[in-house]
């Protein structure tokens, strides 16, 4: 069986997936199998764990700092060519979830959802 995608190389890797679909009277559930090689295979689950960033918006890595019912200060992780540290106060109740002190974690976001995040503005 060939590459779904390349449709060169032979497909040595099979995801699977599924998809609830809404129908009147319940939802019923789709199965796929994806059939890749190994180099088509590795793209498309870098892919699904690491999605394109959109014009617009920037992904950093970021590491949790503090966290308090109010603030949670996370610090970009810089490299050398940005080695001056940046924190940032977020509001603990607008991140959704409590983040573990000391993670390192990958944000993806618009400068108005960090406003928003930060409390500097009212919606995103």
């Amino acid at each position: 069986m060939l590459c779904e995608k390349c449709q060169q190389r032979e497909a040595g890797m099979h995801l699977s997936d599924s998809t609830t679909l809404e129908q009147a009277g319940g939802g019923s559930v789709e199965e796929f199998v994806h059939h890749f090689c190994h180099q088509c295979g590795a793209e498309h689950v870098r892919t699904l764990l690491h999605p394109p960033v959109e014009a617009g918006t920037r992904r950093e890595t970021v590491r949790v700092m503090s966290l308090s019912q109010e603030h949670t200060i996370l610090r970009l992780v810089r490299t050398e060519g940005e080695a001056v540290p940046e924190d940032w106060s977020l509001l603990t109740a607008r991140l959704g979830s409590e983040l573990p002190v000391g993670e390192e974690l990958q944000m993806t976001f618009t400068e108005s959802h960090l406003e928003w995040l930060q409390g500097k503005r009212e919606t995103p």
